[in-house]
């Protein structure tokens, strides 16, 4: 069923990527998808500001992610954040374009706030440990206390009591792959945490799958390169 649905989430995001492709450019923008269709994107210039901040559009922001946005100074949502967080909230599957540093990582985190726990999680996938690590940074002062995070690397793990208490996983492709394939105790807990989870997010999606295979050292830089090439192609 998880593979079933990370395949229907890659095919969806694929879809939106190809529909956004002709139509780049520097605003942020909003792909939907309805089942397993996507409709026609929808620039966040057109979305509301913000006016009266991220409760306006979250009227269920948790109290410890309001404390941490406030903590460090962030009160107006960004364009992508206003064009997504209600509708993630609703509960729409969306695909997010928008430029390095706009806020895309709160975009998607706030509104799954108040749908995960420990028992309803939130996967994060992403193409390097580096983003992963990251992503995980960023969700875990927005928990509220008690709740954690857990990161899955490739060659290692949490212990089976840190995946299923953690409301929160995130990874790599590879790490996910190597944990799942692997026996133990680490092994059967994640695939019990995979069955708890409530949501999932591909970030990156072009990097998570490469047009080709590299290998060595620069395997990273080479991929995202040949997939930049690709899409300004």
């Amino acid at each position: 069923t998880v593979l079933a649905w990370s395949m229907a989430l890659l095919a969806f995001g694929l879809a939106c990527v190809a529909h956004l492709a002709p139509h780049r450019s520097a605003r942020p923008s909003v792909a939907v998808g309805h089942g397993s269709r996507c409709s026609a994107a929808a620039t966040a210039a057109g979305a509301p500001d913000g006016g009266g901040g991220f409760r306006a559009l979250l009227p269920s922001l948790p109290a410890a992610a309001a404390e941490s946005l406030s903590a460090r100074g962030i009160d107006t949502p960004t364009p992508i954040q206003a064009a997504a967080l209600a509708r993630i909230d609703a509960g729409e599957s969306l695909l997010l374009h928008a430029e390095t540093g706009s806020g895309k990582s709160l975009a998607f985190l706030l509104p799954a706030l108040r749908h995960i726990s420990p028992r309803s999680k939130l996967l994060l996938i992403a193409p390097t440990r580096e983003l992963a690590v990251q992503l995980a940074a960023e969700a875990s002062p927005l928990l509220p206390a008690g709740e954690t995070v857990a990161i899955l690397s490739v060659g290692s793990a949490p212990a089976p009591r840190e995946v299923m208490a953690a409301s929160v996983l995130a990874c790599t492709s590879e790490a996910m792959a190597e944990q799942l394939a692997a026996s133990g105790a680490v092994a059967s807990s994640l695939d019990q945490a995979l069955c708890d989870l409530r949501l999932v997010v591909l970030d990156e999606i072009d990097c998570l799958l490469p047009i080709e295979t590299f290998r060595g050292p620069r395997a990273e830089r080479q991929r995202r390169a040949a997939n930049r090439d690709a899409r300004e192609r």
